[in-house]
């Protein structure tokens, strides 16, 4: 059985619409204060029922501000100075990756036991930043070096799907998206880490936690600086308690959480298994008086005060 929210909406069984304050108050909180929402111009407004709606006043372009992308080079080059400090571990990691990957997975080459993002590499000043996705970590065909490139496999290009339906919102998942991960540290499945974790010492442990902690606090970081960039959590199922990225949870909202951009953070299924898809739809289904825009970042509320109201 599901436990409701104060809301009305089951967590995991949302049952109908919600036209009062609750939601706003319960779950929709941390937007309450901000006038504008990434994606260009959409605007967050209510009327007399407090029945929010998101307005696509306008879509445009817009660059980088000097400060912004200082900021994002900073970000980038620290990022990648980082991963070639941790690429040290790189040969105690791939024996681990090899074994790991024994459980229920084909066999692959591993050749990049931690993975830089070198899709950071194409971003210019000139790039109109909306969205900073965040997933697990890199797998099979991240880790490629003809790739080195974060979300590049099947839910890659789900993601990428799901944004060229919907042009409402104005994103090309290539171009207007920063693509990060909770650890820059390889495994063919996510799970597969706490492998990794058990087997490799100290030190591999010790790499993993630090990883995380860098990770959310320099993303924090570069979120605050790209002031209307939201950022999108998506695979939460380890964030929760015990889970393998608790530490990347607790480092980000002790960044953020009495920030502005605590509010332009959201939480969501992954998308590999069109997980992602199928949980929007099933909002969609209870909440038809919703837009896109707002079944989005409503359902991406209703994940985040789930998760990060654990202990």
């Amino acid at each position: 059985m599901s436990t409701k929210n104060n809301s009305g909406i089951s967590a995991k069984n949302p049952e109908k619409p919600i036209r009062d304050n609750n939601f706003l108050s319960e779950v929709g909180k941390y937007f309450l204060d901000i006038s504008k929402l990434t994606f260009g111009g959409l605007i967050l407004s209510s009327n007399v029922g407090m029945n929010f709606d998101l307005e696509n006043l306008m879509v445009y372009g817009k660059r980088m501000t000097e400060t912004q992308w200082n900021s994002f080079c900073t970000f980038r080059d620290s990022f990648r100075k980082k991963v070639e400090e941790w690429s040290a571990f790189s040969q105690t990691l791939m024996p681990l990756q090899k074994a790991a990957a024994q459980d229920k997975t084909p066999p692959y080459p591993i050749e990049t036991p931690i993975v830089y993002n070198r899709a950071l590499d194409e971003i210019t000043q000139d790039d109109d930043i909306k969205l900073i996705v965040i997933g697990d970590n890199p797998g099979k065909d991240e880790q490629l070096l003809k790739n080195n490139k974060y979300l590049v496999g099947q839910a890659g290009k789900i993601a990428a799907g799901f944004f060229a339906r919907n042009p409402e919102f104005s994103v090309d998942f290539r171009k207007n998206a920063i693509i990060l991960n909770k650890t820059p540290v390889h495994s063919a499945k996510t799970a597969q880490l706490k492998y990794i974790q058990k087997n490799g010492g100290e030190e591999i442990r010790m790499l993993i936690e630090e990883s995380q902690i860098w990770m959310a606090e320099k993303t924090a970081a570069l979120l605050k600086s790209l002031e209307t960039t939201e950022l999108w959590l998506v695979g939460y199922s380890e964030l929760k308690e015990k889970g393998l990225f608790t530490l990347y949870k607790t480092a980000l909202e002790a960044a953020c959480r009495n920030d502005r951009a605590w509010n332009r953070i959201f939480v969501f299924q992954h998308f590999s298994m069109n997980r992602f898809s199928i949980d929007l739809a099933g909002f969609q289904k209870n909440h038809a008086d919703f837009s896109l825009q707002q079944a989005v970042h409503a359902l991406g509320t209703l994940h985040k005060a789930e998760i990060f109201t654990q202990n």
